[in-house]
């Protein structure tokens, strides 16, 4: 058996970035002092997270352990050329010893699945700077916050009118809808509002012909396909739904 840690280095409220990083350093020492056999890292772009190029900071803490081997927990391919990927963690292998190991801990070979495809495939990214221009060109996004603000408003009237508790929480084209009297703001909120509600609304609105997501827990999405006309639509038809809750 083998025992190690993996973080995403998140970020609390009050730790700088900066004294976040030379935690971090610490934390991966302490690790390898302790006789701990891995130290993974995984990549992640919110700022709420600290590591954007895992190897970067793999390779600094190459420099401060001996016997550690360090690995990535999440890399991102889709976002990176792959050969560059590879290129750099053989870099923090050399700068370690032969001590990183994000090739051999992928799937099919090591347990981390890794799903991207055309990850880094020129063709592939150039069709989807081309699909991004067409987009902005549209005002795609300007008509789906207006969508967006349409549903939110008409299902927030709709569960007035059918005097049930409803929030629904939408950001842009996403939203979701929460059968319960309080705000929800995080899984803790969500997990205490009627899921068995949902689960009714979620069929009656089904065997009307509007999909929504079938879990309390996704998000539903507006998309360009839609228009005025089908937001009506599902907000009378959650209506009607509502009332025979």
């Amino acid at each position: 058996m083998e025992l190690g840690l993996a973080t995403f280095a998140d970020l609390a409220s009050g730790v700088s970035p900066r004294q976040r990083m030379l935690d971090l350093m610490e934390e991966i020492e302490l690790a390898d002092q302790l006789g701990l056999d891995v130290f993974a890292i995984g990549e992640h772009h919110r700022p709420d997270f600290l590591i954007s190029s895992p190897a970067v900071v793999l390779g600094a803490a190459a420099v401060r352990t001996e016997r550690i081997r360090l690995s990535s927990a999440v890399t991102v391919l889709s976002s990176d050329d792959p050969v560059r990927v590879f290129q750099a963690f053989a870099e923090v292998d050399l700068l370690s010893g032969g001590r990183a190991e994000i090739m051999d801990l992928l799937a099919p070979l090591g347990p981390v699945y890794q799903a991207g495809t055309l990850s880094g495939n020129p063709l592939a990214m150039a069709a989807g700077i081309a699909a991004l221009e067409e987009l902005r060109a549209a005002d795609a996004y300007g008509q789906l916050e207006k969508l967006g603000e349409q549903l939110a408003a008409g299902m927030k009237d709709a569960a007035k009118s059918a005097k049930i508790p409803v929030q629904f929480n939408s950001c842009g084209s996403m939203f979701c809808a929460y059968f319960s009297n309080a705000p929800v703001h995080n899984l803790a909120d969500a997990i205490k509002s009627e899921r068995g509600r949902f689960a009714k609304f979620f069929h009656g609105m089904l065997d009307e012909g509007i999909y929504f997501a079938p879990s309390q827990f996704e998000a539903g999405f507006i998309s360009t396909a839609h228009a005025a006309a089908d937001i009506e639509r599902t907000v009378a038809t959650a209506a009607k739904i509502m009332r025979a809750l």
